[in-house]
């Protein structure tokens, strides 16, 4: 017997809206909705969850596959947690984020920390918002596989 829930609602609304892709499964109660969880949301940002469209918007952190905002996106929803990027990919592209984002846009209003390695370990950098362009990001360019909601 199929039992309807809140993400299946979310999958159907989707498939109407003729989206091809989510690349997000939402956290309810702390426990993950699928199993493909990308990331995790705070609990007062898991009702303005927005799927991923590969558009840098107002409340995202955005990473760009090129210098100066340009290339591929992706854009993560307000106050995400991932621990690794190993798997993900830039939307609409077959291009891994895993150490292929050169410019960072903190739109979120929320204050991140990037890292060079999986699981919030190695060297990092905090983004605390706006646009941080390849020669900011130094050593990080073309390095970042994870990051971490840190505070707003």
């Amino acid at each position: 017997m199929f039992k309807r829930t809140a993400l299946t609602g979310l999958l159907v609304a989707v498939v109407s809206l003729g989206l091809s892709e989510v690349a997000y499964a939402p956290v309810i109660n702390g426990t993950p909705a699928a199993d493909e969880l990308q990331g995790t949301l705070q609990d007062d940002q898991m009702l303005s969850y927005v799927p991923k469209n590969g558009v840098c918007e107002e409340e995202e952190l955005c990473l760009f596959s090129r210098d100066n905002f340009r290339g591929d996106v992706y854009d993560f929803a307000p106050c995400e947690n991932v621990p690794s990027f190993f798997g993900i990919r830039f939307i609409n592209s077959a291009r891994s984020l895993n150490n292929n984002a050169e410019s960072v846009w903190n739109r979120s209003g929320y204050i991140y920390e990037i890292y060079d390695l999986s699981n919030y370990r190695g060297q990092s950098m905090e983004i605390l918002g706006g646009r941080i362009n390849e020669d900011d990001l130094g050593a990080l360019a073309d390095d970042i596989s994870s990051h971490q909601c840190t505070g707003n």
